[in-house]
């Protein structure tokens, strides 16, 4: 499959690194460097997430690293089905200025994230790349999901 018909659910996406909102700042960053990752989601509804650049602008802001992590997660983050289109969800991202996408499976779950750098590494490296341009300009210029 190439990066123009391939879905996020055809992505090798690992499950999301889950943190319960009364985790403090540091805890959050812990596991985040111990997942490798640079994005969690907090366990408890509604959706929340809490990326890298949170905890960096939460520190820069004088939060400290005893606080608790729901005081600076992100309500209503952005979120894409498994069926959705590489192109589509790359399109998506540039357009929301974001670099963490929570996907979600048919029954409505959160099975993963995925971050732009993993998303444009996909893209890169696809096997029709006229094609994956055609359908990225496509969704750019329709608004992207809709």
């Amino acid at each position: 499959m190439d990066g123009a018909t391939q879905t996020l659910g055809d992505l090798s996406i690992g499950a999301p690194t889950i943190v319960s909102e009364s985790d403090s700042l540091a805890t959050v960053a812990q596991a985040l460097l111990d997942r490798r990752t640079s994005c969690a989601v907090l366990d408890e509804p509604p959706l929340r997430i809490v990326t890298e650049r949170d905890l960096a602008a939460a520190w820069a802001a004088g939060h400290n690293a005893d606080d608790m992590v729901s005081v600076i997660a992100q309500a209503h983050p952005c979120w894409a089905l498994v069926s959705t289109s590489l192109a589509e969800a790359a399109a998506f991202m540039i357009q929301q200025g974001i670099r963490h996408l929570v996907v979600f499976d048919i029954a409505g779950r959160p099975t993963g994230i995925v971050s732009m750098t993993h998303l444009f590494a996909v893209l890169a490296n696809s096997q029709e790349p006229m094609a994956l341009y055609g359908s990225f300009t496509a969704y750019m210029n329709q608004g992207a999901l809709g």
